[in-house]
């Protein structure tokens, strides 16, 4: 027969030295930081969207670049003008 191996409550496998853990925890980190700051480099940028369709207060249409929106108003520059507008 074979020889008796007494039961033991010690985990079987094999642990990582520490300084080990640490760099990995690090490069998953690294790992992490990088994919995100590639997701937003390749995105688009967020900006106003050009070529909106304004209908002013007395019904007039108007077509403008929308710079802004906020509590002030929505801040256009007409088309064939330099100077911003807020409505």
């Amino acid at each position: 027969m074979g020889a008796f191996v007494p039961f033991t409550t010690a985990d079987p496998t094999p642990t990582m030295p520490t300084p080990l853990k640490s760099q990995i925890s690090h490069l998953k980190s690294l790992l992490l930081c990088a994919s995100v700051s590639l997701c937003a480099l390749c995105s688009p940028s967020t900006r106003a969207d050009d070529g909106w369709s304004i209908t002013t207060a007395d019904f007039k249409r108007q077509s403008a670049n929308l710079k802004s929106l906020d509590d002030s108003g929505a801040k256009i520059v007409p088309f064939g003008s330099t100077t911003e507008t807020t409505y």
